[in-house]
């Protein structure tokens, strides 16, 4: 009844001349967002046709011309597991290597220290910052890791330790939407 259509991962080209000296977070990221900006563009394509298809044709349709997105490297992706799951001994390990950086950025252009905020780990936080980590990052939504922080911990725990100390070290708020006031 269904139809298993295998698509193919976008291309990230980590050795082209213009990914080199750059972080593999950046180049992923670069890639990301061509895959996004064509998967948008396909889309239209698609909807400017005008016909009614069914699903059969339609996947048909779509079959090798909307590619599944660039897998974010695996170093980048286990940073970012050990900041939410609170984990700062997996964190001291993987930011030893240089070529992690403390400030990479997801496609919703958070970082490390946001998702650390998220998820509560106080202990995560404070080696984030104590290593580098930009407090003042803004992600898609223009919020900071004290705006998630807030949004997240802020009605039930006002008084989070996460909260405090991200005020503690003069954190900023971002203009986005979660950034309205808190006690």
């Amino acid at each position: 009844h269904g139809v298993i259509c295998s698509l193919q991962e976008y291309p990230v080209d980590f050795d082209s001349s213009w990914a080199q000296g750059r972080k593999a977070w950046e180049v992923w990221l670069a890639a990301f967002d061509a895959w996004d900006h064509e998967r948008k563009r396909l889309c239209e394509v698609y909807l400017r046709l005008g016909e009614d298809k069914d699903a059969a044709e339609a996947a048909e349709l779509a079959r090798g011309k909307f590619p599944k997105a660039p897998s974010m490297p695996e170093s980048v992706v286990a940073l970012y597991q050990a900041a939410y799951d609170g984990d700062v001994v997996a964190l001291a390990d993987m930011l030893e290597d240089e070529e992690i950086d403390i400030c990479c950025k997801d496609h919703n252009l958070q970082t490390p220290l946001m998702f650390a905020a998220v998820s509560g780990s106080l202990e995560c936080v404070e080696y984030l910052v104590d290593m580098g980590a930009d407090i003042a990052a803004v992600d898609n939504t223009e919020e900071t890791a004290l705006d998630l922080a807030l949004a997240r911990h802020g009605e039930k725990s006002p008084q989070h330790p996460v909260i405090l100390y991200l005020h503690s070290v003069k954190a900023p708020r971002g203009p986005g939407k979660k950034s309205r006031p808190y006690t």
